[in-house]
């Protein structure tokens, strides 16, 4: 599955993992399912994830958020009939809007080192799990619905996710 540029057929509701390792926005505390902010630095973002843009095409958005952020994408994938790219500090993922409906309600993603206790936290504080976990091209994740209705996606990264 992973690597696949197919959707699963149970696709989770809230999407697959759309998260990518970037030192510029994510650290994480060894045996900790929290993000770590990262060491004070010029960051544009800091102690954040990446800002999530839904465009229809990718190619198109690209060229603009090279010029804003001063570099190119750390990383470009295609996950079912999506296009994603990591750039600066902003996760562009491009599809049709039936393609991006399912990811819109995902408010932010954060990056942990162990699903399973990130679950069980959830749980524990009256989470529901909407999705997963599942395989990712990133590694795993989970979506779930905060007691306070925000929806998160949790995902555990793979060290060295597979390149396109």
């Amino acid at each position: 599955m992973l690597g696949d540029d197919a959707a699963p057929a149970s696709a989770p509701c809230a999407g697959g993992s759309l998260l990518l390792r970037s030192s510029q926005w994510t650290s994480r505390r060894p045996g900790r399912s929290h993000l770590v902010p990262p060491a004070p630095e010029p960051a544009r973002n800091p102690g954040h994830g990446p800002a999530r843009l839904y465009v229809d095409d990718l190619d198109r958005a690209l060229p603009l958020l090279t010029e804003l952020t001063g570099s190119g994408p750390l990383r470009r994938f295609s996950y079912g009939e999506l296009e994603l790219a990591a750039i600066g500090d902003f996760l562009v993922v491009a599809g049709s809007p039936e393609a991006l409906a399912p990811f819109r309600s995902v408010q932010a993603t954060v990056a942990v080192d162990d699903l399973a206790e990130a679950e069980r936290d959830l749980s524990a504080h009256g989470a529901e799990i909407l999705s997963g976990p599942n395989d990712v091209p990133t590694g795993r994740n989970l979506t779930a619905r905060h007691a306070d209705s925000a929806v998160i996606e949790y995902v555990e990264l793979r060290e060295a996710p597979p390149s396109n």
